[in-house]
């Protein structure tokens, strides 16, 4: 009896001992899997990650549940590597919880994302409350049934803009005063005058090779100031009128003699201190070495131009001029902040997108990233006369013309149209067969990508 005892608190103990272990690695396993989940993702481009970060503490602060929650942030420094990254990260379900997508194409991630309901940003709202270019490029509706078997349309957010940005010029006092950027006629004058008087000072950089930093975006300008809002409207009028105003700028017989003093530019170099690293000369060297008066860039470059120490009395800045007085589209530039479709934790992303979307989340946001443009306008207001970068005369307001209409253009495909406009600049000779040659090959391409139509057709 005895023996049968003991057999039988052994086999108890046995079970017993294994309902434990089962138990523990269940709750192990569950801890983990809520520590995983907990755990949220947002990517970005261009930005500093840790300031983003800092800007998402304001928003756990307003929201209290959310304090012990990991918002992680990665941040991209260019546009082709965070898609091609994004793109990988799908495929291999590690994508983000919010991610963001820009303005001036059709996203191949349009699909992966959550339209935001209405009931948590407004259309309506939104519409009243910002630029006009967001409400036409983020607005989208569909048709809902009713109980009563109609159907009714609902409008829907597709993301949020945090900010925008719009080209514009730097230039040097020294050479130039602002009304000399008040017309492309009188760029054209004050280039004359600085080649004539200034001449130790290159006039204005529009011109190619891999050197220009915005060349895409230029180019863009010039058929937007030709009415171009797609790349389907550049016909040949259009694409003759603004391939012949930007050679201009780069003739050197002409106005701009750059290739007179910089003729080998684009073989020109430097090594560092380790002899390691050899180093093009390229439009923001120039200008910060004073051998350059005029720039046109984005208002965040101001980062890049104080890191290498241009002077800063003589800093400043003017929204880049029209054609005519009948040419009043200005192209914009932002990243929208979109949800993963597959996210685990869609009460944290919409109540992020909430935030982002709201007066108190947009005014902390430029608080910290000064250099940008709001997307609201009365915050635009608010802030119009503040210096973009501390101790530069540069404001942003100096970015801003208000008799401009803020556009999007649709570039199809925006990585492939930013490099190979960039190439076809680089030859005025034959740019015409060039860009015709590269329009149909995109088009070919964005009907396969995004249509998903003609897979079997060669678009080179």
């Amino acid at each position: 009896m005895n023996k049968n005892k003991i057999i039988f608190a052994v086999i108890w103990f046995v079970i017993f001992s294994f309902v434990v272990f089962i138990v523990l690695n269940l709750n192990s396993t569950k801890k983990t899997s809520t520590s995983k989940i907990a755990d949220f993702n947002i990517w970005i481009v261009w930005d500093n990650k840790d300031l983003f970060s800092s800007y998402l503490e304001t928003f756990k602060k307003k929201n209290e549940k959310y304090k012990n929650v990991n918002i992680w942030v990665e941040s991209f420094s260019s546009y082709k590597e965070y898609s091609d990254t994004l793109a990988r990260a799908f495929l291999w379900d590690k994508a983000p919880d919010i991610f963001v997508i820009n303005n001036n194409e059709k996203s191949i991630f349009e699909n992966q994302t959550i339209w935001i309901n209405p009931n948590i940003v407004d259309p309506d709202w939104f519409r009243k409350n910002y630029e006009a270019v967001f409400s036409n490029d983020l607005i989208n509706s569909t048709k809902v049934l009713q109980e009563d078997k109609t159907e009714k349309k609902v409008e829907f957010l597709k993301g949020i803009p945090l900010w925008y940005e719009t080209l514009g010029i730097y230039y040097d006092m020294r050479n130039l005063r602002w009304k000399d950027l008040s017309s492309w006629a009188a760029i054209n004058d004050a280039i004359n005058y600085i080649k004539t008087e200034k001449w130790d000072s290159l006039p204005i950089w529009i011109w190619n090779w891999t050197n220009v930093t915005y060349a895409s975006d230029i180019m863009t300008e010039f058929f937007m100031q030709e009415w171009a809002k797609n790349l389907d409207d550049i016909k040949d009028n259009i694409k003759n009128w603004a391939f012949s105003r930007y050679f201009l700028y780069w003739d050197k017989t002409w106005d701009n003699a750059y290739l007179s003093k910089f003729d080998n530019l684009g073989e020109s170099w430097s090594i560092n201190e380790n002899n390691t690293e050899i180093k093009q000369e390229n439009d923001l060297s120039l200008f910060s070495k004073w051998e350059l008066s005029m720039i046109i860039w984005y208002p965040r470059m101001i980062e890049n131009i104080d890191q290498l120490w241009f002077q800063k009395s003589f800093l400043r800045a003017s929204p880049i001029p029209t054609l005519s007085s009948s040419n009043w589209l200005n192209l914009v530039n932002y990243n929208y902040f979109v949800i993963n479709k597959n996210t685990k934790k869609a009460d944290l992303a919409f109540d992020l997108e909430a935030y982002f979307a709201s007066k108190e989340g947009q005014t902390e946001f430029h608080n910290i990233f000064s250099y940008y443009l709001p997307a609201m306008p009365e915050i635009f207001r608010n802030i119009q006369d503040n210096e973009i970068k501390d101790w530069y005369p540069v404001k942003i307001k100096d970015f801003y013309n208000s008799s401009l209409e803020l556009s999007s253009f649709d570039k199809k495909l925006k990585n492939i149209y930013d490099e190979k406009i960039t190439e076809i600049l680089n030859n005025s000779t034959n740019y015409s067969i060039l860009f015709d040659n590269f329009k149909k090959s995109i088009l070919c391409k964005y009907d396969k990508i995004i249509n998903f139509t003609n897979f079997s057709r060669i678009c080179e």
